[in-house]
């Protein structure tokens, strides 16, 4: 029971940031330990594509913590939460790179 709070947490915690991003006024960083965030030429346009992006994966991943509900099956909680998380990680991260900061980045 433990384990499906602190997941729910995170997951919170992620949504939160989302919705901040989404209605931020200045242009809200994506990755962590970064200066600045990358220079956008429509920052409105950004934060709700930025927004967007972190609910979506707060949802996701609320999602993939459903197994930890289940005791009984370690294998389905490692395959469906360990192996889903990092994939749906690797998506966001490329969803970003290619779509959103391709986009509005200032060249």
């Amino acid at each position: 029971m433990q384990a499906i709070l602190l997941w729910s947490a995170c997951s919170l915690i992620i949504l939160i940031y989302g919705i901040f991003a989404f209605f931020s006024k200045k242009a809200y960083g994506f990755w962590a330990n970064g200066k600045d965030p990358v220079e956008v030429i429509d920052v409105k346009s950004y934060n709700h594509a930025l927004g967007r992006l972190f609910i979506v994966y707060a949802v996701l991943l609320e999602l993939l913590g459903i197994p930890l509900l289940t005791p009984e099956r370690k294998l389905l909680i490692a395959l469906v939460t360990g192996l889903g998380t990092g994939i749906v990680t690797i998506v966001m991260v490329t969803w970003y790179v290619i779509k959103i900061e391709q986009k509005y980045a200032k060249k």
